[in-house]
Formats: structure tokens, sequence, C-alpha cells
């Protein structure tokens, strides 16, 4: 996708992994996959860190990731 849907995605979600909040390594990554029937606009696109990244990519959800990660905080 283009560069400047990459910089949208990335200033959408202030520069940070949307899912652990890390400010380095950042990818953005297709919620959807384009495989899937997903699209390269913006509300398909989220911001991750490699780490998370790696973990959405071994069959994690993006939901379930946040889930666990926001508890983390809290135990």
């Amino acid at each position: 996708f283009p560069s400047h849907d990459r910089k949208q995605a990335k200033d959408r979600d202030g520069n940070k992994c949307a899912i652990c909040g890390r400010t380095e390594y950042l990818e953005v990554h297709h919620i959807k996959h384009k495989a899937d029937g997903g699209t390269d606009d913006l509300d398909n696109l989220i911001t991750l860190c490699d780490c998370c990244h790696i973990d959405k990519h071994r069959g994690e959800s993006i939901a379930h990731l946040m889930v666990s990660k926001a508890a983390e905080h809290y135990f």
C-alpha cells in the first residue's frame, strides 16, 4: 500500500503500537489480510511493533492481543 497510507495509519495510532504502545520498530499491518478480502483502506490498517506483528501472524486476533496486553498492566 502507498507510503502516505502508512503515514496516515501511524499518525492516527499516535506513532505507537496500537496493542502495546511501543514506539520503536513500527510496521503498518492489514487487520483483515488482502488474501481474505481486506483492503488498503485506512480503517483496515493498524500500526504494530515488530513483536505484536509477529504475534498477529502466529494467528492471534487483534482483539485477543489487545486484551492480553491490557491484562498485563493489571496483573
